[in-house]
C-alpha cells in the first residue's frame, strides 16, 4: 500500500509539473485539485499525505480517490490495479526518429502537434524549452496558453508542463493519453 501513495505521489507531482517542496507547491496544488476535480483537498491534508507535516492517522480513502482522479483514474482503487498492468510498467527505448526535442528548435519554429479524437494544436517555441499556442481546434489547449516541454515523442502522450493562463493557477495538462501525439515542425 505506501508503494502505491508513492506512485501516486510521483505521478501527481508530474501532472503538475513540478516536485512538492514548500508550502506553497501544496496551496497551489489544493487549488489544481479542485480546478480539476471539483473537490476540495486542504494544503494541510496535501502536506501529511506527502510526509512533510505529522500525520494524526492515516490518509483517507477520500482524498486517496480525489488525487487519483485528478491523474486520471476513476477512484484510488482503479489506480492500485492499473499499476502493474503492462502499460504502466513497460519499458521501451525509442528511437531518434521519434523524438523532438526542444533544444533542437530556434525561436519562432512552429510545430504542428495532432492526437486522437480529431485534436490539432499548432505551437511556437518561444525559448528555454517554452512555447505559446498560436491556435487550438478541439483541445482544451486555448490559444496564447504558454507551457515548458523538453521534448516530444511521436506516439506518447505529450506533457506540457507549467501551463501558465491568465486568471487560472499554474497546472500541467497531458495530450493524447490514449494513443500518443504526431508532431511535426512546419517552420
Amino acid at each position: 500500500m505506501q508503494n502505491d501513495y508513492i506512485l501516486l505521489q510521483e505521478k501527481v507531482e508530474t501532472f503538475i509539473g513540478y516536485k512538492m517542496q514548500t508550502r506553497r507547491h501544496f496551496d497551489m496544488l489544493a487549488e489544481i485539485v479542485f480546478t480539476y476535480t471539483k473537490n476540495m483537498v486542504s494544503a494541510t491534508t496535501l502536506r501529511r499525505f506527502w510526509g512533510y507535516q505529522e500525520k494524526e492517522g492515516g490518509v483517507s480513502q477520500n482524498t486517496l480517490n480525489i488525487l487519483s482522479r485528478l491523474v486520471g483514474y476513476a477512484d484510488f482503487t482503479d489506480f492500485s490495479n492499473a499499476k502493474g498492468s503492462s502499460d504502466e510498467s513497460s519499458s521501451e527505448l525509442l528511437g531518434e526518429q521519434n523524438i523532438l526535442l526542444s533544444s533542437t528548435l530556434s525561436i519562432g519554429n512552429q510545430i504542428h502537434v495532432t492526437w486522437s479524437p480529431d485534436r490539432k494544436v499548432t505551437l511556437e517555441y518561444i525559448g528555454t524549452e517554452t512555447f505559446r499556442v498560436l491556435e487550438s481546434h478541439n483541445s482544451k489547449l486555448q490559444k496564447d496558453d504558454t507551457f515548458y516541454c523538453s521534448q516530444f515523442v511521436s506516439g506518447m502522450p505529450l506533457y506540457c508542463n507549467r501551463l501558465l493562463r491568465p486568471g487560472i493557477p499554474t497546472m500541467s495538462y497531458v495530450c493524447g493519453k490514449n494513443g500518443g501525439i504526431n508532431v511535426k515542425v512546419i517552420n
